[in-house]
């Protein structure tokens, strides 16, 4: 993976979805038995839902962790934030993940372990005055939003990639 696509971050919030209609299936093992009878109104897997739709999504362009001075604290964050993949069960998925991310980020800004970094991908008009931005305090104070309005909802999943 190159450089430039490991600093892009796209995080989804995803919640259960019950479609308003039901999947005619059944397991594939059964089409080999010569008495199985095709079911009407039979979902797909077990009785739980495993069908999700997002229901939030935003991606970033910028390496979010840019500005960590200590390599240790930004390996940290990177595992439990790149962590969120879409192929893991749901239950590893919360939005605990993302508070105890919000908790890493405020020890690593109250401990002044951040430094400011520049945008980029800043059109070429502003390129002699570079946007500098602290990276950390940005996705902190983004996922502390992303917390607020997703924590009421039941069923709520993330992923990044």
């Amino acid at each position: 993976m190159s450089a430039e696509l490991e600093s892009h971050l796209e995080l989804s919030i995803w919640r259960e979805y019950v479609p308003k209609f039901r999947l005619a299936s059944s397991p594939l093992e059964d089409f080999d038995n010569p008495d199985f009878e095709i079911q009407p109104n039979v979902l797909v897997g077990d009785n739980n839902s495993n069908l999700s739709k997002a229901i939030y999504t935003i991606t970033i362009r910028e390496d979010v962790l840019a500005g960590i001075v200590n390599e240790d604290h930004r390996k940290e964050l990177k595992d439990l934030l790149f962590g969120l993949k879409i192929s893991d069960p749901p239950f590893s998925r919360s939005l605990q993940t993302l508070k105890e991310l919000v908790l890493k980020a405020n020890k690593i800004l109250e401990s002044n372990e951040s430094a400011v970094s520049h945008i980029s991908n800043q059109p070429d008009s502003i390129e002699e005055n570079p946007v500098e931005f602290n990276a950390l305090l940005a996705l902190k104070l983004h996922l502390d939003w992303i917390l607020r309005c997703f924590a009421d909802c039941p069923k709520v999943t993330v992923t990044t990639r």
